[in-house]
């Protein structure tokens, strides 16, 4: 069974792909393909456009013309903002197709709640727009606490990472230790280039 967000995608970047600010789009894109690809899982989001429609599957393309791959939180912040740059992601292929394939993004991504309550009601739209929000905000708070949390073990309760403090101190001796060395090699070059008396 097909999933029914791909339906309400493809009615959405199909919608897109037909407004006046897209009317170049049209005609870049037919007939392209894009893959997307989520690393460490066999997640792939493709995306088609023929006969001025759009079509998503999870199924994968044999040999798209541009390809997306990245981690899925990369991917995420790059649907949410797709003019922006986002790290750790790769973009293979066609540059033009990727272009218009993230202008249609930015298009379809301007109001996913206008698009949904159709289908789902002014009420569930708004709290799935909030639980998204809410799901969003706590993984983002998760992630941090996990990061201070490993921070801590790996430094004060296994012992394996300095403190900054500890890194501080060692570079403050290897600096002095480094001036100490260059001094000698001076006074022995020195001593050398003296004149016996």
């Amino acid at each position: 069974m097909r999933a029914p967000w791909l339906f309400v995608g493809e009615k959405r970047l199909t919608q897109c792909l037909h407004f006046e600010a897209a009317q170049g789009l049209s005609k870049i894109l037919e007939g392209q393909t894009l893959s997307i690809n989520v690393q460490h899982t066999s997640l792939t989001l493709s995306l088609a456009v023929k006969e001025q429609q759009v079509s998503l599957s999870h199924q994968p393309i044999e040999a798209p013309a541009a390809k997306v791959t990245g981690e899925l939180k990369q991917l995420l912040k790059l649907l949410g903002h797709p003019k922006q740059r986002q790290g750790g992601i790769l973009l293979e292929g066609d540059l033009g197709v990727l272009e218009g394939f993230s202008e249609l993004m930015a298009l379809a991504s301007q109001d996913w709640e206008a698009l949904l309550t159709p289908y789902l009601g002014d009420t569930l739209s708004y709290h799935l727009r909030q639980g998204l929000k809410k799901a969003s905000h706590y993984s983002t708070t998760c992630l941090q606490s996990f990061k201070v949390d490993l921070k801590d073990y790996l430094q004060e309760e296994a012992k394996l990472l300095p403190t900054k403090k500890e890194v501080d101190h060692f570079m403050a001796h290897v600096d002095t230790l480094r001036l100490d060395t260059e001094r000698l090699l001076a006074r022995v070059d020195h001593l050398k280039n003296r004149e016996p008396r």
